[in-house]
């Protein structure tokens, strides 16, 4: 194979591999939003039951919900309303 056909191949293969990765990556963005949203429809739940954010980790992880019993722990990441009503500030999870 002559030099610049190597050359473009490996160009090609690059491109395709950056284009896969950002793939991935932003499905990992879309994930880690949808952890967030997520986290937010428990907290209100939550708190439409009067049960306060460390109750109900601890109710969370008691029933192996482990990752959003963490995660409520935490402050919110997302504005569920904002996003609703298109006021949000947040475009991307923190």
């Amino acid at each position: 194979m002559a030099p610049i056909l190597r050359t473009a191949a490996a160009q090609s293969l690059t491109s395709r591999k950056a284009h896969d990765m950002s793939k991935e990556l932003e499905f990992i963005k879309g994930v880690d939003k949808l952890h967030a949203f997520y986290t937010e429809n428990v907290r209100m739940l939550a708190h439409a039951y009067d049960i306060e954010d460390e109750t109900a980790a601890r109710l969370l992880d008691r029933y192996d919900y482990r990752n959003v019993a963490r995660s409520i722990l935490r402050p919110p990441r997302v504005d569920i309303l904002g996003e609703i009503t298109g006021e949000s500030t947040d475009d991307q999870p923190r």
